[in-house]
């Protein structure tokens, strides 16, 4: 077997990464790929912040790797918030999974959960893949190690029984470099795990003869049903033009996260600011248009809220009064 070596944890951190975040700007936001969705959405909630009050330092953000990557900024003190996936954090929070060996991260906090990212699956429209079972045995991108992606794709294979020795070849591309290998012809199928619209998706259609499966099967159903951070989702119909009917597929939020270490004011600033003006941030990028107050409250990882966005919350009657989330 193959297996095609990229990128995986490094930071693309703007100046130089041993700064003491006391001599950086105080909301630092780790973002990802800018043809992803984290890194609009991180540059939205900073025009809030900034918006909100100029005397503050500004908001400014970090493109990244991904969730893992922007989880460990956080826990190196490079960075005071990051955009990650529920399913991620959950593993960072309790020392597991990717983070295996590693101690726990239990100074990790939710800031607000934000929008719903799903499994997205291309193949090559010549490849007669319809199904995730059909991905056996074939040339399959399933992402850089260390990744949100990557990880998540893992969870799936396990719930499967599979290993990398059930595909023909595996690649580990980043999103944004798997498109020219499908392209190529070098790869029957890539994963992603984005928000929808993507950029990065509507560049890959645009770019050659790719189609859309589905991801619904019942080991897929099993694990969504023992995993609080997983869903059944689908990618709407007519989301793309080459995507009239809806895609069916798992889905896991992605929320912003900070330390318990985060000053109180530092937070209630960043949660007031996006909430007083959350029609800004829900017009910024497609996949938040359907976005709304109580999801974004509610916990779908292990990693509690931290203590100044829950009385912000509970206060402005977000949350209710006797919610465990703590």
């Amino acid at each position: 077997m193959t297996f095609i070596r990229a990128t995986c944890l490094a930071i693309a951190l703007a100046g130089p990464a041993t700064m003491p975040l006391a001599a950086q700007e105080s909301y630092r936001i780790t973002t990802g790929d800018p043809g992803g969705v984290y890194y609009p959405v991180a540059g939205a909630i900073c025009s809030l912040v900034n918006r909100a009050a100029q005397t503050r330092p500004p908001c400014r953000t970090i493109t990244s790797d991904g969730s893992v990557a922007n989880l460990e900024a956080l826990r190196t003190n490079q960075a005071r918030f990051a955009i990650a996936q529920n399913d991620i954090a959950t593993q960072a929070h309790g020392g597991r999974g990717l983070f295996d060996g590693a101690a726990p991260f239990d100074t990790l906090r939710t800031v607000f959960s934000l929008h719903n990212e799903t499994l997205t699956i291309l193949a090559r429209g010549d490849s007669g893949i319809t199904t995730f079972d059909d991905l056996r045995g074939r040339r399959v991108n399933l992402g850089n190690v260390g990744s949100g992606q990557r990880a998540t794709t893992d969870a799936i294979l396990d719930a499967k029984g599979w290993s990398l020795e059930d595909f023909e070849l595996v690649s580990e591309l980043s999103a944004s470099d798997q498109t020219a290998e499908l392209c190529a012809g070098d790869l029957d199928a890539g994963i992603y795990i984005v928000g929808h619209p993507a950029g990065v998706i509507a560049a890959a259609l645009a770019a050659c003869d790719l189609v859309f499966v589905a991801a619904d099967d019942a080991d897929i159903a099993a694990l969504v049903d023992s995993r609080d951070e997983f869903d059944l989702t689908e990618i709407p119909a007519e989301t793309y033009p080459q995507a009239p009917d809806p895609v069916a597929t798992l889905g896991v939020r992605a929320s912003l996260f900070t330390t318990a270490a985060t000053m109180d004011d530092t937070v209630d600033h960043m949660v007031a600011s996006v909430m007083r003006d959350l029609d800004r941030l829900t017009s910024a990028h497609p996949s938040l248009a359907a976005l709304t107050p109580e999801p974004m409250v509610r916990l779908t990882s292990s990693v509690p809220l931290h203590p100044a966005a829950r009385r912000y919350f509970q206060v402005t009657g977000y949350l209710d009064l006797q919610s465990d989330a703590d």
